[in-house]
Formats: C-alpha cells, sequence, structure tokens
C-alpha cells in the first residue's frame, strides 16, 4: 500500500506566516477566504455555461473524437479558493478567485463532469479574464492540486498491474488514458470549505483506459486538517477489466 500526502492549506499557510500553522493562523486564512469571495463572487451561470461551451468545442477541432454537448446544465457552482494552487495565485496577484462548477453535458456519452473555473486579474484591456480547466470527469472531492498529486499514486498503480494486459499475446505498449472517477464511500467526509474538506476521509475509484481494457484503482483520502490531505492506493485492489 502507497500512501502519500498532499500538502494543501498548510502549506500555503506556511509561506503566508512563514512558521508553522496554529488555530490562529488557520482562522486568518479562512477569513482570508471570506473576503475574496465577498469581493470576487462566482460570474453568472449562463456565462459559465457560455465558457465551457466554448471549451468543447475548441476541444472538439484539435480532436474530433471529443463531444461538444447539445446544451449544459451548470450546477453546484463552489468556490474552490482554499486550494493551494488557487490561493497561491490569489496571493501573487494573478488570480481573484476559482469555483469548481458540476457541468451535466447532454448528448455526450460522459453526461456530466466538474471543473475548475479561474478568473484572472485582469486581459491587457483591463477587462475580467477567465479560463476554465477540466478537474475529472465523473464525481471527486479531490480539488485541483489534490487532483494532480494523487494522480501519481494512480499511475503508479495503474503500471504496477499493465503487465496483466497482453493483447495478442504481447506486452501492451499504450499508454494510459484517464478516464472516469467514481465516488466509492463518502459518507465519513467532512463538509466542503471553499473547495477542500478538512475532516474526515472518503473512498474513490479513478478509471484508466489502456489497450482497450478498464483499469480501475482505489484510492482512499484522508483530510489532514490543514486543507491538505492523505491518499494511499492499493495496488493489490486494482481491478483489471
Amino acid at each position: 500500500m502507497n500512501q502519500t500526502r498532499s500538502v494543501g492549506m498548510a502549506l500555503s499557510l506556511a509561506l503566508l506566516a512563514c512558521s508553522a500553522p496554529s488555530s490562529a493562523q488557520t482562522a486568518e486564512a479562512l477569513a482570508f477566504f471570506k473576503d475574496v469571495n465577498t469581493k470576487t463572487p462566482a460570474p453568472p451561470r449562463d456565462m459559465l455555461s457560455a465558457l465551457l461551451t466554448d471549451a468543447f468545442e475548441q476541444a472538439h477541432r484539435m480532436n474530433p473524437q471529443i463531444c461538444v454537448p447539445s446544451s449544459i446544465a451548470m450546477s453546484d457552482v463552489k468556490p474552490a479558493t482554499a486550494d493551494a494552487s488557487v490561493w497561491a495565485g490569489i496571493r501573487n496577484g494573478q488570480l481573484k478567485n476559482a469555483w469548481t462548477v458540476r457541468a451535466d453535458m447532454q448528448g455526450c456519452p460522459v453526461t456530466f463532469a466538474n471543473y475548475i473555473v479561474l478568473r484572472f486579474s485582469a486581459e491587457p484591456t483591463g477587462k475580467p479574464a477567465f479560463r476554465e480547466i477540466i478537474s475529472s470527469r465523473g464525481t471527486t472531492h479531490a480539488g485541483f492540486s489534490l487532483s494532480k498529486d494523487a494522480t501519481m499514486g494512480a499511475m503508479g498503480a495503474v503500471a504496477a498491474n499493465a503487465e496483466k494486459i497482453t493483447p495478442n499475446g504481447q506486452p501492451c505498449t499504450e499508454q494510459p488514458v484517464f478516464g472516469i472517477r467514481e465516488m466509492v464511500d463518502d459518507r465519513k467526509a467532512g463538509p466542503d470549505i471553499y473547495g477542500v474538506r478538512f475532516t474526515g476521509a472518503w473512498t474513490e475509484k479513478w478509471h484508466f483506459q489502456l489497450c482497450a481494457h478498464d483499469i480501475a484503482v482505489p484510492i482512499t483520502f484522508t483530510a489532514d486538517g490543514q486543507g491538505g490531505a492523505y491518499y494511499h492506493t492499493d495496488v493489490r485492489a486494482v481491478e483489471v477489466r
């Protein structure tokens, strides 16, 4: 079993205070998040829908296999201000704020995905600048920074099981492709607070495609109380179909 820690708010607190985080510093950070969201609330949903529609169309022009939905229903628009990458961008003046968005995509095989929408300080024209980044297809509680870290562990589990896939009796030489994320059990997960969970634990199953096979990697996340999380994968529990 491989267990690793993804450093979240603790890292940002250390950069902010130049010392080990304390409860007072945590309270200061939460007040900071609240102030950011008061000054920069989420954009209207019609604007978010237009942003994601444009993103799908651009991606389809680059890869015709990517589905362009006939319509997008927006829901669960939540601030991602506490994500380590977002907070760092706000502190250095690059970002104004960021949000996670659930997009239900009509007319596509995978009907929903979670996106993170970044609002930059400004374009050269002085107008607000937005950019959208896909966080996951499917359902996950792992934010942008945690997802990036946990993907490395998941890929290690995929590599450890790749030898089981032998198309036509030969080793698979393809690179794995990230597929769907599936929530397995989040009954003990703490509440979402500005994009991270400070308490609790939950289990997800991340799917990868490799040589026409599905490799399902179970990952258990345990919040560290400071905005980051420990995550571990059990190579023996990986399912290859």
